[in-house]
């Protein structure tokens, strides 16, 4: 059988099981010595007492390894080691892309007609040179696409065409591979040239991932927030209706994965439709974007408020909460709109 592996791997050799992958973790925050002998048993292919278990693959120990070990890959390869002698845990279906019933699947068959409506458009098969992927989260947020900022994007895409990055997270990587040979497929029955995409997690995978996975993709993959910046900047996207108010950027896992200056576009589009960006007092890339939303932290640590005077919590390419209404006061793609004048985009009740 073949041995698959992280479409980056762990750097054993320049590991000094110094632990700070852990101990600096957002989620985890181990003590310094416990991190170094978790880090030591997952080099040691051993049974770890935390990460195994607790770790949510946000990526932010491989942003903060002072040498650039990548030991966010080893978790992923140890997952993988023990999917492929155990299988998946039963929980683990209700968030496989690709399963009939996930957590995806459930939001759309509870849309009203007319947002469905939309993503069935979304599934047309004709040929096309240039698209907008939405990927699976736009999929379960259709209302954030109505905005000028995408007008005359021709938006193409289904739950079945997932871009793989649950599978990916998760460790099972042959599922990877066939998410690789399924969209290669696809776009080549396109005929694409261009795939611009929204989703951070989306750009990662394209760029960083599939590739790894045997994906022979000849398009040009090209992330779209760099391109509302730029819309925004010359002014062919007017604000005309400024908003007031902090914002507070809570980052993208894979955001990260994809370098400062692409982490720095979402706080330059906030900027340009009005609100201040209060960073938190934590360094950049150690938070984590899928956890629930902390907000007494945010209160603490920024003093930015949450209620609906004080300031904005935005959640920058990941546009998935299992209230949808939350992403209309919560995500960049919904705070779009309003800067630009263009009322509440909220979902269809």
């Amino acid at each position: 059988m073949e041995a698959l592996k992280p479409a980056k791997q762990f750097r054993e050799e320049e590991c000094t099981r110094c632990g700070m992958c852990f101990s600096e973790c957002p989620v985890m925050d181990l003590p310094v010595r416990t991190a170094r002998l978790e880090i030591a048993r997952l080099i040691a292919g051993e049974a770890t007492r935390h990460v195994l278990r607790k770790c949510t693959s946000c990526f932010a120990c491989d942003y903060v390894c002072p040498h650039g070990c990548n030991p966010a890959e080893l978790v992923l390869q140890r997952w993988h080691e023990q999917y492929e002698r155990h299988g998946l845990p039963v929980r683990a279906i209700y968030y496989s892309p690709h399963e009939t019933l996930n957590f995806r699947t459930y939001v759309v068959a509870r849309m009203p007609a007319e947002e469905r409506e939309i993503i069935h458009a979304w599934a047309d098969r004709s040929p096309s040179e240039e698209i907008l992927y939405p990927g699976c989260n736009i999929i379960t947020a259709p209302f954030l696409t109505r905005t000028r900022a995408l007008e005359g994007m021709d938006i193409r895409g289904t739950l079945d065409y997932c871009c793989g990055e649950t599978y990916y997270r998760m460790g099972p990587f042959r599922e990877v591979k066939g998410v690789a040979r399924r969209l290669e497929k696809y776009f080549c029955d396109l005929g694409v040239k261009r795939v611009n995409i929204l989703c951070t997690a989306g750009c990662n995978m394209f760029l960083n991932v599939l590739p790894a996975f045997g994906a022979d993709f000849d398009f040009e993959v090209r992330p779209y927030l760099p391109v509302i910046l730029e819309r925004l900047e010359v002014g062919a996207l007017p604000v005309s209706n400024k908003l007031e108010g902090t914002a507070t950027i809570q980052e993208s896992c894979y955001g990260k994965r994809l370098g400062e200056e692409y982490m720095d576009v979402p706080r330059r589009i906030l900027e340009r439709i009005g609100l201040q960006v209060v960073e938190e007092s934590r360094r950049p890339g150690r938070d984590t974007a899928c956890r629930r939303f902390p907000r007494r932290r945010f209160a603490k640590t920024t003093g930015v408020r949450n209620d609906a005077t004080g300031g904005v919590q935005v959640l920058p390419g990941r546009p998935l909460q299992p209230l949808r209404r939350l992403l209309h006061g919560m995500s960049l793609p919904g705070a779009l709109p309003r800067g630009c004048g263009e009322g509440t985009g909220g979902p269809h009740r």
